[in-house]
């Protein structure tokens, strides 16, 4: 059954929202916009979560590789998408990529106020540096084919983020189904 196929009667509604970027860029409250809870993370590699009945699922990806870098290290979810690629196509969903950006400044005032999460402005400028440069750590490669639509992050607030994604996910699923904000 492909993304497109309809389940009684009507259009498929799974979709999958993967947001992408370096840290404090929003993508978790916007995750809990977009769907009401936390997003699922694919930084762990522990793709079997992904099987979930919700139509939309909202999942997040940091870096998902080893840091420091380790060329001879296993790929992680970033530089080989393809098994959790597989579980979202297993599971019948579109797949649309958000890759999240901000300022540095407006990153290093968002990583003061998260240091529950254990963000430091060490930690925000190393991801954002990586996210600027498109280190192999923070890119997928060309080969996989995943079209990005970029985010920045800087000047919208929460809820224009979440319409922005709307919008564009209506471009190619003009009646999909969303939650209430």
């Amino acid at each position: 059954m492909t993304p497109d196929t309809p389940r009684h009667g009507e259009p498929n509604q799974r979709v999958a929202i993967l947001l992408h970027g370096s840290q404090c860029t929003g993508k978790t409250i916007t995750a809990r916009l977009l769907w009401g809870r936390d997003p699922i993370s694919l930084d762990d590699g522990k793709y079997e979560q992904l099987r979930i009945a919700d139509d939309i699922l909202v999942a997040e990806l940091g870096c998902g590789e080893r840091i420091p870098y380790d060329p001879q290290a296993p790929p992680g979810p970033t530089r080989n998408p393809s098994a959790w690629r597989r579980v979202l196509a297993e599971e019948n969903r579109e797949l649309f990529v958000f890759r999240f950006r901000a300022d540095l400044n407006v990153i290093l005032e968002r990583a003061r106020l998260e240091t529950e999460r254990g963000v430091t402005e060490k930690t925000a400028t190393s991801s954002h540096q990586a996210y600027e440069s498109n280190h192999i750590l923070v890119t997928f490669p060309a080969d996989a084919g995943i079209e990005e639509f970029l985010m920045d992050t800087t000047n919208l607030t929460n809820a224009k983020v979440v319409e922005q994604i709307r919008q564009e996910v209506a471009k190619s699923r003009p009646v999909q189904h969303w939650p209430a904000l």
